[in-house]
């Protein structure tokens, strides 16, 4: 589960490093025509925890969980955990972003020490990564350390360039039109 978030604002205590996946290719990125990028918030594994935090033992409530904030162009995303456990969370989430320009994603994870339903609910920060996706239209699939905290997290990344398709152009409908014109002309008289 998802939702838009507006007004949300980052992280200031903890600088997060800039990420980038390896480049297998020698050529020099360009900025992307118009596309789509994928991003899939797969899961995260040995996240800890502040000791300042205390958490039960036992069976644990699914908004405990820690939640992903996506962030991509100025498009940001809470994603809500579809299970795990407090330090292996997974999401399965995948989130389409158009894209005009280069940008970089976003990924910071919370976990929330107050029931949302009961309080206006105050979150932890667990740590964050920001990534550069390629635009090439190669699959990143990785796992990346995350920055304030410690764990790693997986995340899936695709590019893909919208076709444009023309049927006919302009003259070609023209040049048809009047092809047309011109044959059916002679049959009719």
């Amino acid at each position: 589960m998802s939702w838009k978030i507006t007004g949300f604002k980052k992280n200031k205590e903890a600088p997060v490093p800039v990420v980038s996946a390896p480049n297998l290719a020698p050529t020099q990125q360009k900025s992307p025509n118009s596309g789509t990028l994928l991003i899939r918030v797969v899961e995260a594994k040995n996240l800890r925890f502040p000791a300042e935090v205390a958490f039960p033992t036992g069976r644990i409530e699914s908004w405990r969980l820690p939640y992903v904030v996506l962030e991509y162009d100025r498009n940001d995303l809470l994603i809500e955990a579809l299970g795990g456990e407090l330090e292996n969370p997974v999401w399965k989430y995948k989130a389409n972003f158009d894209v005009s320009r280069e940008s970089e994603v976003a990924v910071s994870i919370y976990t929330r020490t107050e029931d949302p339903k009961m309080t206006s609910g105050k979150s932890v920060f667990l740590g964050a990564v920001i990534l550069n996706p390629e635009f090439s239209g190669r699959l990143q699939d990785e796992w990346f350390p995350l920055a304030g905290g410690s764990g790693h997290i997986r995340v899936q990344m695709c590019y893909k360039k919208t076709e444009v398709w023309y049927f006919l152009s302009w003259p070609w409908c023209i040049m048809l039109t009047l092809l047309w014109i011109t044959e059916n002309n002679s049959t009719l008289h």
